[in-house]
């Protein structure tokens, strides 16, 4: 075998481990992106920061205490929300459904403060 022969060999090798390597990226790279904060948990967590941020000046080192305190109740990341975020603000429709949720959720929690405050324990 001559030298031309081995390098031809040698870049077909090369060539082909670089299109298996772009064929398992594209398989498993959207795996990996997806976002582990589901819908529910999210919406949790947000209504709860909201209503965390109404009742501290967003300021404040209590505000930042509690949204601490929110997220590690949930065991959530700032970074997990804000993939969460930009996840779902490339699909409009699945944003939509989370932002129904949301208001869904802080209605009930309004309409449960009310309840409280109208009969004290």
């Amino acid at each position: 075998m001559n030298l031309l022969t081995l390098l031809k060999n040698k870049l077909i090798i090369i060539i082909f481990g670089i299109f298996i390597s772009i064929i398992l990226f594209i398989i498993f790279y959207p795996l990996k992106t997806s976002s582990k904060l589901s819908e529910d948990k999210f919406v949790e967590v947000y209504v709860q920061l909201s209503i965390a941020s109404e009742m501290y000046d967003t300021s404040s080192t209590k505000s930042e205490e509690e949204r601490k305190k929110i997220l590690k109740q949930y065991n959530v990341t700032q970074e997990e929300i804000d993939h969460f975020i930009k996840e779902y603000n490339q699909n409009p429709e699945k944003w939509a459904k989370v932002w129904e949720k949301i208001v869904r959720r802080l209605e009930e929690e309004v309409d449960r403060s009310s309840k409280e405050k109208a009969n004290p324990p």
